[in-house]
């Protein structure tokens, strides 16, 4: 807890509002942490999910990466399934973190040793 934090628990003890009342200005302080961890994580994901479309049209995602290296630098999927047509291998997909239907998309497949074996990128369209 920062030390400005710990003055006003004190002062508001002191002041005759109750430490119940403490109890609940500490959970609204946890709630806004909590929203500004959420917030610093969606932007990061955007990041990476940016960062994996630009090299995804220029040419400069290969075959051949682990899963974990290719995570390490394009971060986590939003989702992940084994995919039995792999023979026990894996499909990572990305997208915005905040969008279901109305983004880019890229499969990610990786085999049965978990190293990647194509990639497919599929731009949103508008049906406008």
């Amino acid at each position: 807890m920062s030390k400005i934090s710990l003055i006003i628990v004190l002062l508001v003890c002191a002041s005759g509002f109750g430490c119940s009342t403490i109890d609940k200005l500490l959970v609204l302080k946890h709630y806004g942490d909590n929203q500004d961890q959420t917030k610093r994580y969606i932007k990061k994901t955007e990041e990476f999910f940016d960062k994996l479309v630009r090299d995804v049209k220029d040419g400069r995602v290969k075959p051949g990466a682990t899963k974990e290296e290719f995570m390490a630098t394009y971060g986590s999927p939003v989702l992940t399934e084994e995919e039995s047509s792999l023979k026990g291998g894996l499909v990572a997909v990305y997208r915005y973190p905040t969008y279901y239907f109305d983004t880019d998309k890229v499969y990610v497949y990786f085999d049965d040793n978990f190293k990647l074996v194509s990639y497919e990128y599929q731009p949103y369209k508008d049906k406008e």
